[in-house]
C-alpha cells in the first residue's frame, strides 16, 4: 500500500513539476536578410528576364538628348537584349517649346521621329546618350560593382515588401547604359527590390554625363517584367 502511495506522490510531483515548467518549443530559425543575400537572389532574377517597362524621370536636373534638346522624362519597353522603343518628353531650349520624340530600336537598326513633321527618320544607335537596350547588362554590372551596399530599409507598400540598398557606383559601371558617361567618379545609388529580386526602382544621384549637375538625379521605374511586347520597324508596322 505504501508503495503505490509513494508511486502516485511522485507521478503527481512529475506533472505539477511540468505544469509550472512546460517544455521549451524549439524555435524555427529564420534566414538571416543582408545586403549580399538580398542582391544575390536580384542578380538572378533579372539576369533571366528577357523584357520589361521603364520609366526614366528627374528628381533634379534633366538629360541632354543632343545638342539644345533636353528631357526629364524618357518611357517605354525593351526586349533583351537589343530591342525597345520609347517616347522621349523634351524641350528645346533654343526655342523654349516641349517636343514629343519617339524611338524604336530593332538589332542593328534605329528610327526616331522628326519632332516637327512626326516623320520616322533612321538613327545611329548610338546616337542617344542612354542605350536602353543595355538595361538588363548595366544592372547586372551593377549589382556585381555596388561599393559598401546597406540595407536600410524594409517597407510595405500597396502590401507587397520592398527592401532598399543604398552604396555607390563607379561611373565605368555604367558605360554599357551610358556609354557618354564619364571615365572616372562615383555615383550614388539607390535600389528598392521586391520579395521576387525584381528591381522596382533604380536611383541614381550624381553627375554621370560630362555636361551634368553635380547633384542631378535619375530615377528609373521598372514594371511588367516578362510582358508580351511587340517592338517592329517602323517600315513594318
Amino acid at each position: 500500500m505504501r508503495s503505490a502511495f509513494t508511486g502516485a506522490l511522485i507521478i503527481n510531483l512529475i506533472l505539477a513539476t511540468l505544469a509550472c515548467n512546460p517544455p521549451e518549443r524549439a524555435e524555427t530559425s529564420q534566414p538571416i536578410i543582408t545586403a549580399q543575400s538580398v542582391l544575390s537572389a536580384t542578380k538572378g532574377y533579372m539576369s533571366s528576364v528577357q523584357s520589361l517597362e521603364f520609366e526614366l524621370i528627374h528628381g533634379h536636373g534633366s538629360t541632354a538628348i543632343m545638342p539644345g534638346i533636353t528631357t526629364t522624362e524618357i518611357h517605354g519597353s525593351t526586349i533583351f537584349p537589343d530591342k525597345a522603343q520609347f517616347l522621349i518628353r523634351a524641350l528645346s531650349s533654343d526655342f523654349g517649346i516641349a517636343l514629343d520624340m519617339e524611338v524604336i530600336i530593332d538589332g542593328p537598326n534605329s528610327y526616331i521621329t522628326n519632332p516637327i513633321s512626326g516623320t520616322w527618320e533612321p538613327m545611329g544607335i548610338l546616337s542617344l546618350p542612354i542605350q536602353f537596350t543595355k538595361l538588363r547588362t548595366a544592372i547586372i554590372s551593377l549589382i556585381e560593382t555596388i561599393e559598401s551596399p546597406e540595407l536600410v530599409s524594409i517597407s510595405g507598400t500597396d502590401g507587397a515588401t520592398l527592401t532598399r540598398i543604398t552604396g555607390k557606383v563607379s561611373l565605368s559601371t555604367l558605360k554599357p547604359l551610358i556609354p557618354v558617361a564619364k571615365d572616372s567618379g562615383l555615383v550614388d545609388v539607390i535600389m528598392d527590390i521586391n520579395s521576387d529580386g525584381a528591381i522596382q526602382k533604380l536611383t541614381l544621384t550624381g553627375a554621370i554625363m560630362p555636361n551634368d549637375d553635380h547633384n542631378v538625379i535619375r530615377i528609373i521605374g521598372f514594371t511588367d517584367f516578362d510582358s508580351q511586347v511587340a517592338i517592329v520597324a517602323p517600315s513594318q508596322k
